[in-house]
C-alpha cells in the first residue's frame, strides 16, 4: 500500500499506550458494528449530500450520549454540515466541534445494547474523498482514505481498532460507473438520469480502507475464484492494456489463499484510479495510480503487494497505529515471498539485499527509531523503512530460525486466529511462540521493539598446522545494544563454486570461533544466503 512509485513495493508492546497530542484518541465504550452511508453525487458542483444509519454497541459503561468523528465546516467552505441526528425516527439533540459529532442520545444504554442513529448532513470534503478530472478530463469521485481521512466525509469512528461491516448506497448520474467496497446489491434507475448502486459488505472492515470509486470505466469480470469474483475497472481509453496489466490478480489471490488462509471478502477488484499513492489495499477494492496502466505492463510485485494487504493490514489489522507494520511489514516480506514461489531464489534474494540496503541507509538517519515506535510525533511518520523493509527483515530472520515449515505453520495459525480482528505485535509473537515451541522474547526485543541493526567487523585466518579456520567477529554499532545473532559463513574450497555453510552465534562485542577445515580455504564470505539483518564493514 502507499507506494509513491509502482516500483517501491519494499518501499506498538501494549495498545494502551500514550500518544503525542496529534494521534487518535477513541473512546473504548464505543463499538460500531454496521454502518450504512447513503452519499448523493453531482456532475454540477463538489457538494455531496449524505444520510448514514450507525448501529453501534456499547461497551463497558452506561451512557447517554455517544461521539463520531466528522469534520466539520472550514472557513474555506469545506468540511460536513450535519442537519439532523435522529434514533427511531426521533430528533437528537447533537452538537458538532473540533471534528467530533457528539450526540445525545434518547435515553440511557447499557452495555451490550444496540443504538442505532441516522445522521443526515452535506458539504465539500477537503480529504477523504477525492474529487477531480481523471487524466482523460473525466470528472472522478474517490474514497482514498488512509489513514484517517474517512472522517473528513462519512461520520464513523475513524481509527483501525474499531471494524465494521458496511454499506454504501450511491446515486450518481446515470453516465457514470460505480464500484465501492462489498458485493452489488442492487441497480436502480432514478428520475432526472440519476441512478442507484448498493454496494454490501458483511465482513468487518477499518475505514482506512473503505472506498467508493465514480468514474467512466471498462469493467472486466474476469472469472469467479472459490465464489470470490475478480474483476478489474480500468479507463476506457486504456481498457485493452488495464485488462492485460491486471489479469494476474487472479493469480496472485490463488496463491495468498493457499499460502495463508481465506481472502476475507466478497469480491477482489482492480481499480484504476486518482489515489495519492501507488496503491492502496481498500478491502476487496484496490486503487491503483492513474498511470499503474502501461503499454509495458505492470510489475506483478505491485499487484502482490497490495494483494498481501487484503490478509495483512485488511483481515488482520494493527490495533493502533504504532504496530502498522503488521500491515507494511508483512505487505513487502509476503510481496518478496510471492516472487520467490513464482520467479525464483534468486529473485528473492536480489529484493531482500535491495530491501537491506534501505534499511541501512534508514539506520544511519535516523537510528533511534525501532520497528514498534512509540515516539512519531505524525501520523504519516508511521510510513517509513523500519515499517515496510526492517519489518520484512523481521519476518525473513524469523523464517530462517523457525524453518519454513513451523514458520508459515504460525503464519496461517496467526491468520486464522485474526482474520477480521485486530491484532498487536505481542498477539503476532504468542501465535508463533505457541506453534514453535520456542521463547522468542528477546528475538521480538532486539528487532522490533528496540532501534538499530548490528554493524559487524571480521577477520580469518587459517592455520595449517592445525587445519582450523581462526574467525573473529566484532559488533561495533553504537546504538547500545548488544545483538544475540545467528551469522553464516560460506567457505569456499580451491575450484568450488559452492561454499561449505557455517552458522556460528555471535553473542558479544568479541566473538572468536575456531572451525576445523582440511585446506587453506579460497575464499570466505559472510552471509552467503542473504539471512541476516547488518551492516558489514571492513
Amino acid at each position: 500500500m502507499r507506494i509513491k512509485l509502482f516500483f517501491l513495493f519494499i518501499l506498538l508492546i501494549t495498545s494502551s499506550c500514550i500518544f503525542p497530542d496529534n494521534f487518535y484518541v477513541r473512546d473504548p465504550n464505543i463499538d460500531i458494528l454496521h454502518y450504512r452511508f447513503g452519499i448523493k453525487i453531482s456532475d454540477n458542483n463538489n457538494l455531496i449530500k449524505g444520510e448514514t444509519l450507525v448501529r453501534l454497541k456499547l461497551e463497558s459503561d452506561p451512557s447517554s450520549k455517544v461521539s463520531l468523528d466528522l469534520h466539520g465546516t472550514q472557513p474555506d467552505k469545506t468540511g460536513m454540515n450535519v442537519s439532523e441526528v435522529f434514533s427511531q425516527d426521533k430528533k437528537l439533540n447533537f452538537s458538532h466541534n473540533n471534528n467530533k459529532l457528539e450526540i445525545a442520545l434518547e435515553k440511557i444504554y447499557y452495555p451490550g445494547e444496540i443504538v442505532q442513529i441516522k445522521i443526515v448532513y452535506q458539504g465539500i470534503p477537503a480529504k477523504g474523498l477525492i474529487i477531480t478530472d481523471n487524466k482523460f478530463g473525466i470528472k472522478t469521485f474517490l474514497g482514498d482514505n488512509w489513514p484517517d481521512k474517512a472522517h473528513y466525509w462519512l461520520p464513523c469512528i475513524d481509527h483501525p481498532s474499531d471494524k465494521a461491516s458496511c454499506e454504501f448506497i450511491i446515486s450518481a448520474p446515470s453516465h457514470y460507473q460505480i464500484v465501492a467496497t462489498g458485493k452489488l446489491k442492487e441497480t436502480t434507475d432514478l428520475p432526472d438520469n440519476y441512478r442507484r448502486s448498493h454496494w454490501v459488505e458483511y465482513a468487518p472492515v477499518a475505514t482506512k480502507v473503505m472506498m467508493i470509486c465514480i468514474s467512466h470505466f471498462a469493467v472486466n469480470h474476469q472469472e469467479v475464484f472459490r465464489n470470490v469474483p475478480v474483476q478489474t475497472w480500468v479507463f476506457p481509453e486504456e481498457r485493452e492494456e488495464g485488462f492485460k496489466d491486471f489479469s494476474i490478480t487472479k493469480k496472485v489471490l490463488e496463491f495468498y489463499w493457499g499460502l495463508i488462509g481465506p481472502f476475507s471478502y466478497s469480491k477482489i477488484a482492480s481499480v484504476q484510479a486518482p489515489t495519492n499513492f501507488g496503491g492502496l489495499e481498500n478491502a476487496g477494492a484496490i486503487s491503483y495510480y492513474q498511470n499503474s496502466v502501461a503499454p509495458e505492463g505492470r510489475p506483478e510485485s505491485l499487484i502482490a503487494h497490495e494483494m498481501a494487504h487484503q490478509w495483512f493490514g485488511d483481515s488482520v489489522t494493527e490495533s493502533d497505529w504504532n504496530h502498522v507494520w503488521l500491515s507494511e511489514g508483512f505487505a513487502t516480506y509476503f510481496t518478496a515471498v510471492y516472487m520467490e514461489f513464482n520467479k525464483s531464489k534468486s529473485n528473492f534474494k536480489k529484493i531482500m539485499k535491495r530491501s537491506r540496503e534501505r534499511v541501512i541507509k534508514y539506520f544511519y538517519k535516523k537510528n533511534h527509531s525501532s520497528i514498534v515506535d512509540y515516539k512519531i510525533e505524525k501520523l504519516r511518520g508511521i510510513l517509513n523503512t523500519n515499517s515496510y523493509q526492517k519489518g520484512a527483515w523481521f519476518l525473513h530472520m524469523l523464517r530462517r530460525k523457525l524453518g519454513d515449515e513451523t514458520f508459515f505453520k504460525g503464519i496461517r495459525t496467526y491468520y486464522s486466529k485474526y482474520m477480521n480482528m485486530n491484532a498487536l505485535t505481542g498477539d503476532f509473537r504468542e501465535c508463533m511462540e505457541t506453534v514453535s515451541g520456542e521463547d522468542l522474547s528477546t528475538f521480538f526485543n532486539q528487532w522490533v521493539y528496540k532501534p538499530g541493526i548490528p554493524v559487524i567487523k571480521w577477520k580469518w585466518k587459517y592455520n595449517k598446522r592445525k587445519k582450523l579456520i581462526d574467525l573473529k567477529i566484532y559488533q561495533v554499532q553504537r546504538t547500545g545494544t548488544i545483538y544475540d545473532i545467528p551469522l553464516e559463513f560460506g567457505i569456499f574450497r580451491n575450484g568450488s563454486s559452492e561454499p561449505e555453510i557455517v552458522r556460528v552465534r555471535v553473542d558479544r562485542k568479541r566473538n572468536t570461533h575456531k572451525i576445523g577445515f582440511d585446506e587453506v580455504p579460497e575464499d570466505i564470505k559472510i552471509d552467503p544466503d542473504i539471512s541476516m539483518l547488518m551492516k558489514v564493514i571492513q
